[in-house]
């Protein structure tokens, strides 16, 4: 079923995904990354099963479909994961947070997605989120840990060939939930931002350029800071941050001054509990919006960004019945613009949705022919009756009489 937004602002394309039948993982799936596992040039799926306590690694075809996926067991029970070339032998490597033995792991990639055990660190105590940078400027990658129930930091640098120093811990607020990392100063490292959950605010801490940290810089938040990012929402050259706020349900946006300096936020409403956000160009015009996972509103939300930091208001589309729990952008079919996958922690599986990215003046193109005639009329009353969500022009996640008002008038306004 495709599934499109109706924006206002002119944008290069229309986000309009296409959604395609979940891929089989273990049980209770929950954290999600994409990359190229196999070097093979397309991006893969990497998925932790919290129910089953193993690993899912689905490889890309090539066009978006995946091969059945491959299990791999671990010896404790994993939590979060990430992914980085951490030997610097060309292929991505595998970085697991152990829940129940405050630890991570390293796997190493042999190149074609088989991995490694390698060794394991102790870090602080919690459910890790892990993130990875080069911190000390030595051009391989260290490691960053925010650790949800010591409260601190924990960062591991990299002494060659994928193996590690002892942590060196930095505080943090209380319960931090997400690390990222960017250059936040404009001085060449990078610095390290958190999302402190109980505190409702963020910790922003300034790298000395050798991979040691400053004190913590505090900015205050929504309520429950969740999943953070950093990168440049405002195009004015500099690393913004930008932060999911479960119990307030919408996101918090930090625009950097320039030298880690940050008026007061913004903020921009989401739907229920949005656990875990991405940011990427979905329409192609140059500018980064954001993605998010809203577990009680079962649904997958983006705000289109309106090429000043500013976002519009969030479209979403219906996760089913089951929570998403993380997302992930990626170009999976290779056709040039960015897709989404997403773990259904209720439904056992992996969820890919290809983005169609229309002209938005084509909007009751149903088949995507380029033209407007009566088998775009025939496949929207299909649709409609089947109850598919490829009629829900109002996305709102019902299908109503206002669904078919908007398809009129998108079908009145007519092609280029």
């Amino acid at each position: 079923m495709y599934l499109t937004t109706h924006g206002t602002n002119a944008q290069d394309c229309q986000v309009s995904f296409a959604d395609q039948q979940g891929h089989i993982a273990g049980s209770e799936p929950s954290s999600l990354t994409t990359g190229d596992l196999d070097s093979d040039g397309d991006p893969d799926i990497l998925v932790i099963n919290a129910g089953s306590d193993d690993i899912s690694v689905l490889l890309n075809n090539g066009d978006g479909t995946f091969a059945p996926e491959q299990r791999y067991t671990t010896a404790f029970i994993p939590g979060i994961l990430t992914l980085g070339d951490l030997d610097a032998d060309g292929d991505l490597d595998l970085v697991i947070s152990n829940l129940t033995q405050n630890e991570i792991s390293v796997h190493l990639n042999n190149g074609n997605a088989i991995f490694t055990f390698q060794q394991s660190y102790a870090v602080g105590a919690g459910s890790p989120s892990i993130t990875l940078g080069d911190l000390n400027g030595d051009s391989v990658l260290d490691i960053a840990v925010g650790n949800s129930l010591s409260d601190n930091i924990s960062v591991l640098l990299n002494i060659g060939s994928g193996s590690f120093q002892n942590q060196v811990v930095y505080p943090a607020g209380d319960s931090p939930r997400d690390i990222s990392l960017g250059d936040l100063d404009n001085d060449g490292d990078q610095d390290i931002a958190v999302a402190n959950d109980r505190d409702d605010d963020i910790s922003v801490l300034l790298n000395n350029g050798d991979g040691t940290f400053a004190t913590q810089q505090r900015h205050a938040a929504g309520e429950g800071p969740w999943s953070i990012s950093i990168d440049d929402l405002d195009r004015d050259g500099d690393q913004d941050i930008a932060v999911t706020n479960v119990w307030s349900s919408n996101i918090s946006v930090f625009l950097n001054n320039g030298d880690a300096s940050f008026p007061q936020s913004m903020s921009f409403a989401t739907d229920n509990f949005p656990v875990s956000l991405n940011i990427g160009d979905l329409d192609n015009d140059g500018n980064l919006d954001m993605l998010t996972a809203n577990v009680d509103g079962f649904s997958i939300g983006y705000l289109l960004n309106n090429g000043d930091g500013t976002f519009e208001r969030e479209q979403h589309f219906c996760a089913g019945t089951t929570e998403p729990r993380s997302v992930a952008l990626s170009d999976l079919d290779n056709d040039g613009d960015l897709d989404v996958a997403t773990t259904r922690r209720d439904g056992n599986d992996i969820r890919t949705l290809f983005n169609q990215c229309i002209q938005p003046s084509c909007l009751a193109d149903m088949n995507h022919d380029g033209e407007l005639n009566y088998y775009d009329v025939s496949l929207f009353i299909i649709a409609y009756l089947e109850e598919q969500y490829i009629a829900d022009f109002s996305r709102d996640c019902r299908l109503t009489t206002s669904d078919a008002i908007e398809f009129l008038s998108a079908f009145n306004k007519g092609c280029p």
